[in-house]
């Protein structure tokens, strides 16, 4: 017998340090908290009833529901309901169970067990599974320290990270009106399923690389190409486009685009002169640090005699010769290129050609600082800010990396890191992106302190608050994982706080507050919790009194009048005893006496009662003379 006791001991200790339970209960005499857990590798109770396993498969991005499970145990079945949160960004998959067990007594706790690692308490409780797939979600009902049941149920997760980044590029083709579309869309989890492209020219297209040819006018023209992309797990979707440049007809043509971040080439040009056709080439070098956009030029004229000499010019304001040349441009913009061809000291044609630069120190530089918005509460949440910065252009992305399998974005950014019970170090990650597709990184290691697990939230009583009592509250917080020296500091909601474990608290007012529980150690927040309390107050206690006037000559009626007050609250009910068998409820009201051949007195009670059901009486009586 000592032996099985130890084991349940041992069980005990054990299971009251593994739940976190907070009771977020209204009643006047509630208890905040309490409950425990059970390990998975306890013995199996004794079989009950089956209520037919479920599992559902995820439908669409919008989330999902279900409903099932084996159970069994001593109380019949348990019912294991969830429901999911969409998984494309910038929602993530977040699973919401909830336990059904009829049979539970008061008092019962919950514990679960997701299949993929972790835990978690309550009747409801929520759980972010990282990758795809299916789970068996494990739930325990514990009374005592005894499972009296469990239901087993597989659900399968679409995991994070499942929205793909969309993006591509357009380089010029063979002509002036063909451009090639390359998708470099990306997707952490999982594949991309399917490419839909609109050339904005009324066309669309599919698959990761498209030809388009566009058709020429004989204006320029300007199309707005759209890329969108999704997954094929969940079917998130992701949009991108660019702005498309086609040339006007005219000489033999050339298409200009705005310029990748690897480069770019391109060829073409508009030209007049005795010798024909003078095409205008160039390509372009990357211009994201530590390389310069740098462009290459070259002219074709076959009709040019030997000898001949060529003059550029770039548009701004550089100029240059020969059959090949360079130019850098600073500032990004749209630049028209003419070439003269020269032979002995004679023009004998020339061309000109529109380019796209990007200009140079378009790479942005990455940097941040991060900063724990309440260190001494709550070390486990940081802000980052980002303090990049990019000599021209703007910065069109911001990804950063917490390093626990989640991510965010923008120039500021917020996380709350899971503690455990040793310290951490996360070394953060931020990547950002200029609009000329340059990218740039900054890590840095930030500490996340050490968490303790606090079970159980607080517990209230009350006295009553009629006279001769006052209402008084006495507050109880949780001691299960609270160490040595931790302070308790109660917010009462009213203005008025306090230290100490348990402790008492009157309100003046009746109202109702949010009481609020911190604990801490050495100045740091260990737990806190919040619950509504309502309070009646003081003075809720009426006094009563009448006023009497006769109401006709004969003086068989009589009217009654409530003058009852109460300093705090309002007076919910009146009750009155005419003295003669009858009675009344309002708080004015004519009372009509049988007159007899004698003359008669009553004696007529007034009962008040206010919204705190506290009661006080008056009387007066009244002589009814006779008829």
């Amino acid at each position: 017998m000592k032996t099985k006791f130890f084991i349940v001991v041992y069980l005990a200790l054990a299971l009251a340090a593994c739940v976190k339970v907070i009771n977020n209960s209204t009643s006047g005499t509630g208890s905040g908290g309490g409950g425990g857990s059970s390990n998975p590798s306890n013995p199996a109770p004794t079989p009950g009833q089956t209520p037919g396993t479920g599992t559902s498969t995820p439908t669409t991005p919008g989330g999902q529901t279900g409903s099932g499970g084996t159970s069994s145990g001593t109380i019949g079945t348990i019912t294991i309901i969830y429901s999911s949160t969409a998984p494309c960004a910038p929602s993530n998959e977040v699973f919401t169970f909830t336990c059904s067990a009829t049979g539970a007594p008061a008092g019962s706790s919950y514990a679960w067990y997701y299949g993929d690692g972790k835990t978690g308490t309550g009747l409801t409780s929520t759980n972010t599974y990282t990758n795809a797939g299916t789970y068996s979600v494990l739930v325990k009902v514990i009374n005592n320290n005894q499972i009296l049941g469990q239901s087993v149920l597989d659900i399968n997760a679409l995991g994070q990270s499942t929205t793909p980044v969309a993006s591509f590029t357009a380089v010029a083709g063979a002509t002036a009106s063909t451009i090639i579309f390359t998708s470099t869309s990306t997707l952490a989890v999982g594949t991309i399923k399917n490419y839909v492209w609109d050339f904005g020219d009324g066309t669309i297209g599919s698959g990761g690389v498209n030809t388009h040819v566009y058709t020429q006018t004989t204006v320029a023209q300007l199309f707005s190409a759209k890329l969108t992309v999704s997954s094929a797990i969940t079917a998130c979707t992701a949009t991108t486009t660019q702005t498309i440049t086609i040339p006007a007809i005219s000489g033999s043509g050339g298409g200009t685009i705005t310029p990748p971040p690897g480069g770019s080439s391109g060829s073409g040009g508009i030209s007049s002169g005795s010798i024909g056709n003078i095409t205008i080439a160039f390509t372009t070098t990357a211009p994201c640090a530590p390389s310069n956009e740098i462009f290459t030029f070259n002219v074709i004229a076959p009709g040019a005699p030997s000898g001949s000499i060529y003059e550029w010019f770039f548009g701004d304001g550089n100029s240059s010769s020969g059959a090949n040349t360079t130019n850098t441009y600073n500032t990004a913009g749209s630049y028209t290129v003419l070439v003269k061809v020269k032979n002995n000291n004679q023009i004998l044609g020339q061309s000109t050609m529109a380019v796209t630069a990007i200009g140079q120190g378009v790479t942005p530089v990455a940097s941040f600082y991060a900063q724990q918005t309440n260190a001494a509460t709550t070390g486990n949440y940081y802000s980052f800010n980002s303090t990049s910065s990019l000599a021209k252009g703007s910065i069109t992305s911001y990804v950063w990396d917490y390093n626990d399998g989640s991510n965010g974005t923008g120039s500021f950014s917020t996380h709350t890191y899971v503690q455990t019970s040793v310290q951490q170090l996360f070394t953060v990650k931020l990547t950002i992106t200029s609009d000329a597709g340059c990218v740039s990184s900054r890590s840095q290691v930030i500490t996340v302190p050490a968490g303790y697990s606090i079970t159980g939230g607080f517990s209230y009583t009350s006295t009553s608050p009629c006279k001769p009592s006052s209402e008084m509250f006495t507050f109880t917080g949780p001691t299960n994982g609270v160490p040595a020296g931790a302070i308790y500091t109660w917010d009462f909601g009213d203005g008025i706080g306090g230290t100490g474990n348990p402790i008492n608290k009157s309100y003046t007012f009746p109202n109702s507050y949010n009481v609020t529980l911190t604990i801490t150690l050495n100045n740091s927040q260990l737990y806190k919790v919040l619950q509504p309390v309502t309070s009646f107050g003081q003075d809720v206690t009426p006094t009563a009194s009448i006023s009497v006037q006769q109401s006709n000559a004969a003086g068989s009626a009589w009217a009654f009048n409530s003058t009852s007050t109460v300093p705090h609250g309002t007076i919910t009910s009146y009750a009155w005893d005419y003295g003669d068998g009858t009675t009344g409820v309002n708080a004015f009201n004519i009372k009509t006496y049988t007159q007899t051949t004698t003359a008669q007195t009553f004696i007529v009670k007034l009962t008040a009662t206010s919204n705190a059901n506290c009661t006080a009486s008056a009387t007066t009586s009244v002589i009814v003379p006779a008829k």
